[in-house]
């Protein structure tokens, strides 16, 4: 191999010669420089030479995992050592080739290199029997360690690796002791030395310093760590012989911050790990973490855990878990400094406990989401999985932060508002047809704001009393047609009410119910809501006339009508009150006229209240039984023309003070009824019928005195009492009363 100097130009094909040199290092671990700057100092022979250069390295451990990536400015020596010597106390046999390398992060005058001051140093011997044995040190690196099943992004992180590779047919030798005597220190020319004399003789490697760890692919947490592997003995007791051929990785992690550099996690967490991996494949877990703000995966999920606590115990498919709070395990030191104590026994499977949890990946069933919200007092974010009602009905929790998606065809809205009152995140409701239910509760969900649904989603409002506001919301959140045709009650303003049913969005039956509840509602409203149904209009109309309040259509109507009229017709008064089933409040009234009949009607409707005191006058004739019948109706006077004339039939008026129109057609009477008949109308009584008039004395003369009265004065009078006593002072009419009177009886035979 040709010699090269400093000063000499780099020839061509001396990358060849690199990766010759680079693949003859030996198969547990390779180097790789994606991109490289070097200069070379000289061979002394084909198996003796010195590399200077930079660039990035990527070493590698022979089971294909990358377990260190670094870059920087390297120096590299290769030379050959005496066969048969003893390095470390180890017999490296023959044909043994050492390889010392170091590489220092740094940056040079140009700018070129990697910034920081981390340094890397490794010393490898390899012979002709196949093994090889390796000691490395890296300080103040950023670098990616991937281990079993670990991967570790770590910063201003140490490492020391110490292993021994057994040849094809070599008995095994063990590890070199890079403490031994000046073994474990190699000079590379006069400014440069590989020195990995303080590493661990039993200990495979220790890794610390400050990393983003994750396990398994079961959780990712950030800390201050330190991590050690070592090999298990199969003839150790204490690991109870189930493992064979093992590793043993212990891991601790502390989450805080430095208080002079301010460098690490916040937060005061912990995490303590340890796993056991055979030849085999097989691998046993155990994890404590606590008070640590982490990233759990438990397939297929991927959670975010705020202030989370997890156990854990795992074993591969067929293999019995491992009880690692037994003296085995409870007491493992990685370093002077950090100390494994985990309290799990062989029943544990998973447990976590959290403030919050946040599916970040991965979607969970409602079952699986009931379960994790009871592991944490906060809120759990994650994606539902079911996508059906009834499924997603089984929600538990109110207040988490579920993405929810409802893809039924046909949803109850009541059902919907329930489902969205247990997640924070909006509901996808967008593939919804149609929503059903109630009116209120159809508005609240298709109105909210934290559901989406389609913007023509189908409505089917079911039976029973609707808010007509509602129907207005309803309405105006869908270019679909409502469907309130099963609607028996349609209830609200008069003016949500005529929105409502005048909207072409909107179908009702043709005999709904409506009650408007405003305090007061024109007639001409009432009408044109009574207009649009046959059925029962429910309202309390504004005050006014009769005339005004009947020109409200319809019958039948529970109308709350209050007449302010004074005079009334009671025609009217009765045609108002076939307008409702609520009685006519006519309090206000103080006179009522028409014919008898229409008077008796307005008395005797239930459906009229508040008479009782008007002065009534009564159209026409009147026979007596009618007048009897208003008079046993109101306190006040009636005036009316009595159609009878005898005054037997008139004697049987009741009631005293109307205003009777009374005109006799017997020709006889007596007077003390015609006096009786006098003090029940105001109005004087027409006597001039009367060719005859019988009674006594004292009668006679009060009928002839009587202005109540009149038509008297041509009649014969028979006076029925024996004696004739003094007669007082009388009118013209009684003096011609008395000289009729005067005559002599005939004599008593």
């Amino acid at each position: 191999m040709a010699n090269y100097f400093l000063d000499s130009p780099i020839p061509a094909g001396l990358d060849a010669d690199l990766n010759s040199i680079l693949t003859d290092i030996g198969s547990y671990i390779r180097f790789n420089f994606p991109a490289i700057d070097f200069e070379q100092r000289y061979y002394t022979s084909s198996d003796s030479y010195e590399l200077y250069g930079k660039g990035s390295l990527l070493i590698s451990a022979d089971d294909g995992l990358s377990f260190l990536s670094v870059e920087g400015s390297f120096a590299l020596k290769r030379d050959t050592i005496f066969d048969n010597a003893i390095y470390g106390g180890i017999n490296i046999g023959t044909g043994a080739k050492r390889l010392a390398f170091e590489l220092y992060n740094s940056v040079d005058s140009s700018g070129s290199g990697a910034v920081g001051s981390g340094n890397l140093e490794l010393i490898q011997i390899t012979n002709d029997q196949g093994e090889s044995w390796i000691g490395l040190e890296a300080t103040d690196l950023s670098l990616i360690l991937d281990v079993d099943l670990l991967s570790m992004s770590i910063s201003d992180g140490t490492v020391t690796v110490n292993t021994y590779k057994q040849g094809p047919s070599a008995p095994p030798k063990g590890k070199i002791d890079w403490n031994s005597g000046n073994d474990g220190e190699v000079s590379i020319g006069n400014s440069f030395s590989a020195d990995v004399h303080t590493i661990d003789p039993e200990a495979d490697f220790i890794v610390s310093g400050r990393a983003t760890i994750e396990a398994e692919d079961l959780l990712t947490v950030d800390g201050n760590f330190a991590l050690k592997r070592e090999q298990l003995s199969t003839t150790d007791a204490r690991y109870q012989g189930q493992f064979g051929n093992a590793t043993l990785l212990s891991l601790e992690l502390d989450a805080s911050v430095d208080a002079t550099t301010g460098l690490g996690v916040p937060g005061s967490g912990h995490l303590e790990l340890l796993q056991i991996r055979n030849d085999a494949g097989d691998s046993w877990l155990g994890l404590e973490a606590s008070d640590l703000d982490l990233t759990l995966n438990v397939d297929p999920l991927s959670m975010e855990i705020s202030d989370g606590t997890v156990n854990l115990n795992t074993a591969s498919a067929g293999k019995q878990k491992v009880d690692w709070s037994t003296n085995a395990f409870n007491s493992n030191t990685i370093d002077a400094d950090h100390v494994v104590n985990l309290d799990i026994g062989q029943s544990v499977d998973l447990i976590y406990s959290s403030q919050a949890t946040n599916i970040i990946s991965g979607s969970v069933t409602v079952a699986q989401a009931n379960s994790i919200a009871a592991q944490t007092s906060g809120v759990v974010t994650a994606t539902i999985i079911e996508t059906d009602m009834a499924t997603l009905a089984g929600l538990i929790e109110t207040g988490n932060a579920y993405t929810i998606t409802v893809n039924d065809a046909s949803v109850d809205a009541a059902a919907l508002s329930a489902l969205d009152a247990k997640t924070t995140v909006t509901v996808n409701a967008a593939a919804v047809g149609t929503l059903t239910g109630t009116a209120a509760g159809i508005a609240t969900a298709i109105s909210a704001n934290t559901i989406d649904t389609a913007t023509n989603v189908g409505v089917t409002v079911s039976s029973g009393s609707a808010a007509a506001s509602d129907l207005n919301t309803i309405d105006t959140n869908t270019t679909a047609v409502v469907d309130a045709s099963a609607v028996t009650t349609i209830t609200g303003l008069v003016a949500d009410v005529k929105t409502a049913i005048a909207s072409a969005g909107i179908t009702t039956a043709t005999n709904y119910a409506a009650i408007l509840t405003d305090a007061e509602v024109s007639v001409s409203d009432a009408n044109t809501v009574d207009a649009d149904t046959t059925g029962v209009l429910t309202a309390t109309i504004t005050s006014g006339t009769v005339s005004t309040l009947n020109d409200l259509t319809g019958t039948g109507n529970s109308y709350t009508l209050t007449v302010n009229d004074s005079s009334v017709s009671a025609a009217d008064l009765n045609a108002l009150d076939a307008k409702s089933t609520v009685a006519v409040n006519a309090a206000a009234v103080t006179a009522l006229t028409g014919t008898a009949a229409d008077v008796k009607g307005s008395y005797a409707s239930s459906g009229i209240s508040g008479l009782g005191n008007e002065t009534v006058t009564l159209s026409g004739s009147t026979s007596v039984a009618d007048a009897n019948s208003v008079s046993g109706r109101t306190s006040g006077v009636i005036t009316a023309t009595i159609s009878e004339g005898d005054l037997t039939t008139l004697g049987a008026l009741t009631g005293s003070g109307n205003a009777y129109t009374v005109t006799l057609s017997d020709t006889s009477a007596d007077a003390s009824a015609l006096i009786t008949l006098d003090s029940k109308t105001t109005v004087a009584v027409n006597a001039a019928s009367l060719t005859s008039l019988t009674g006594t004395t004292a009668d006679a003369l009060t009928a002839y005195n009587s202005s109540g009265i009149s038509g008297l004065g041509t009649e014969a009078v028979t006076i029925s009492d024996t004696t004739l006593a003094a007669v007082p002072a009388f009118t013209a009419t009684s003096q011609r009363w008395a000289r009729r009177s005067a005559a002599p009886s005939k004599p008593a035979r």
